[in-house]
Formats: C-alpha cells, sequence, structure tokens
C-alpha cells in the first residue's frame, strides 16, 4: 500500500459525528432596515424612503424629465412586456420594477419573473429602480434563498452594474445600468 492510499483509506475509516447548525440571531426590522441601507448605499444604491407610489413617480418625473420610462407600478410611456422586442427594451432610459424582498446582510434585491415584465429590462435599461416595501426584508442569504420556489427564474441585484480592469479603475455602467435606486416604501 503506498503512503496516498494509505492515507485516503484512514480518511475514508473516519466517522463524524453530525454538528448542529449554530442558531442565527434575529434582528428586528429597524435592525435588518439600517444594515440593508448601508449594504445597498456601499454596493453603489442611492436609497430613498417613500411613502407612496404616488411621491415616487413625482421624485422620478422630476429626476428623469422627458426620459423613457417602464414600469408595471407607476405611469409610465413606453410599454414593455414578454414579447417585447430588444431593440424597443434597449430604449429604455429608465425601469421602474416592484423588488420581491430584499437582503439585509448584503443590500441585494430579489427579483422574480414576473415583475420584471421582461427578462432583459432590468439589465438593459440605463437607470433602474426597485421599490421595496420596508417589511420585505431577509436577514442572510440563506432565509433569502430559502424564500424562493426552486422552479421560478429569479435574480439578485446588488446595486449599479461594476466592472474593474487590472489596473483597478472601477466603471459603473459599463454593462447594464448606470444606477440602482431602491425605493423603500414605509
Amino acid at each position: 500500500m503506498t503512503s496516498r492510499e494509505h492515507i485516503l483509506s484512514s480518511i475514508k475509516n473516519v466517522e463524524l459525528l453530525p454538528v448542529p447548525l449554530p442558531e442565527m440571531p434575529q434582528q428586528h426590522l429597524a435592525a435588518r432596515l439600517e444594515n440593508f441601507v448601508l449594504c445597498a448605499t456601499t454596493n453603489g444604491s442611492d436609497v430613498i424612503q417613500i411613502d407612496s407610489l404616488e411621491r415616487l413617480s413625482s421624485i422620478l418625473t422630476e429626476r428623469f424629465q422627458g426620459r423613457s420610462i417602464a414600469s408595471s407600478i407607476i405611469p409610465s410611456n413606453i410599454h414593455v412586456d414578454v414579447h417585447t422586442p430588444i431593440e424597443v427594451i434597449e430604449k429604455v432610459d429608465v425601469a421602474v420594477l416592484s423588488a420581491n424582498f430584499g437582503v439585509a446582510e448584503n443590500g441585494a434585491l430579489l427579483l422574480k419573473e414576473e415583475s420584471m415584465m421582461n427578462r432583459s429590462l432590468p439589465f438593459l435599461c440605463e437607470h433602474l429602480v426597485l421599490v421595496l416595501p420596508e417589511n420585505k426584508l431577509c436577514y442572510d442569504m440563506h432565509e433569502a434563498c430559502a424564500s424562493v420556489p426552486g422552479d421560478d427564474y429569479v435574480v439578485f441585484i446588488s446595486g449599479p452594474s461594476k466592472t474593474a480592469d487590472i489596473e483597478q479603475s472601477l466603471v459603473i455602467g459599463a454593462h447594464g445600468p448606470k444606477t440602482l435606486t431602491v425605493a423603500l416604501l414605509r
């Protein structure tokens, strides 16, 4: 028996006892919200708190005056659905979509396919706005992934598009939205 075979044989004979997972600390909503905002802004997102979708609509009208807006939750000037050709989606300046939930540990937001209007919209628009009710925050990715049905198409989005080359020059918006605004709905 070679030394390699001896080592592998010894490893196979080791019996490991099961170890219970540690208890996850539970955060109150206020702590989750604070952590989410910190992580989201660190990721490059702009976080605003709103009381209504009407308030969001007025903020976006002022911020993106004259731009093409696609949305299923506020008034918009461009229609997008699953059959919309890419040529039309590429002309969308601002997409306003509803996030299904957020993750406090990293500032990511989950979008299910039915919330996207079209799978390519959150990636081809110039500016992405995701609306999230404040009470829809998971503590961590474990809790978030456990909440996702196995057969749904979902995507986690964490900040605007970013890339960096070997010279460590950060470029935002190189291959996706230039900005991500998270609108927390009270």
